[in-house]
């Protein structure tokens, strides 16, 4: 017996395969899944930052995986950041510090 993909799996392998496709092609590439399945999974792929979509011309919607690099860095930043300021070296985030002369 095979072994079905989930639609988050298809997903992902449709815009790996064609990054900046439009969601009329991943409809078209994934035929086994209803556009609704498509439409709720892209918007929570979109909304946890798995998925980038980008307005294109004419209420066209633009498919992209974001760059992983991106990610790591940002993690990175604020893990350095976190250490900086358990350490005593920067103020918790939403504080501001005024130095007196």
């Amino acid at each position: 017996m095979g072994r079905h993909k989930t639609v988050k799996a298809q997903i992902v392998e449709a815009v790996r395969s064609a990054p900046g496709c439009h969601i009329e092609d991943l409809v078209m590439s994934c035929p086994q899944v209803s556009w609704k399945e498509i439409f709720v999974e892209v918007d929570r792929l979109n909304r946890t930052g798995k998925l980038r979509v980008t307005s294109a011309d004419h209420g066209a919607y633009v498919l992209d995986l974001p760059k992983r690099r991106r990610r790591r860095e940002s993690a990175s930043n604020s893990t350095n950041e976190r250490n900086a300021a358990a350490a005593g070296r920067l103020p918790p985030s939403g504080l501001s510090v005024r130095l007196s002369e």
